[in-house]
């Protein structure tokens, strides 16, 4: 993540990050679970996007530490007291044939960040979104993939539906956020590691 523009030659694709989105959010670290339950305007927009069916359920990926020093949290929009984070997928199932142009409705379907206190404590969500943004998330890649790995990360229910057309016309139909050095047990007692962005294309997988 950086907070201007990263120009390398292997630059797989860029998101922005909105900082602080102002939702209600409903969050079960227990389940890796969480609903939108507010505000009305944004619960309308959600609604709107489901034909009139409001999809409000979502999962979250285990909590992982923060790592990035305290010096430089401001300028990755990150809380000073976040102690503790984690990805929040869109919300299941809500798959518009037109990508709305409210900032804070495309952060449902793309995702975000959210950041805990020490006691685990919400703080707030900062939602991945097309738009521009001071905050840039960059993945590099995509690299050839473990599919043993993938297979584990779907088993885990872990793998989200693309369903943002511009991303789905470059072939990317899932994907995944992994932590850094997360692992999966495999069936024979050994552990997969890899720490990325599994994003699964109609080909082989690929691991930005």
């Amino acid at each position: 993540m950086s907070s201007r523009q990263d120009e390398s030659d292997d630059v797989a694709m860029q998101l922005s990050v909105i900082p602080g989105v102002e939702v209600e959010l409903d969050v079960s670290i227990e389940r890796n679970a969480y609903s939108l339950i507010g505000p009305e305007t944004v619960l309308a927009g959600v609604r709107k996007m489901g034909d009139g069916q409001l999809l409000s359920q979502g999962t979250i990926s285990p909590l992982a530490a923060v790592t990035v020093p305290d010096e430089l949290k401001g300028t990755l929009a990150i809380p000073p007291n976040a102690a503790f984070f984690a990805f929040m997928y869109p919300i299941k199932d809500l798959a518009p044939t037109v990508l709305p142009s409210d900032q804070t409705l495309c952060t449902f379907l793309l995702g975000g960040f959210l950041y805990f206190d020490a006691d685990k404590q919400l703080l707030c969500f900062n939602g991945l979104a097309l738009s521009p943004s001071s905050v840039v998330i960059t993945l590099k890649g995509p690299f050839d993939g473990d599919l043993a790995f993938t297979d584990r990360v779907a088993d885990a229910g872990r793998l989200a539906n693309v369903t943002i057309s511009q991303l789905r016309e470059g072939g990317f139909r899932k994907f995944a956020w992994i932590h850094p050095s997360e692992t999966f047990a495999q069936d024979d007692g050994s552990e997969l590691r890899l720490g990325s962005n599994v994003r699964l294309p109609a080909a082989p997988a690929s691991i930005a």
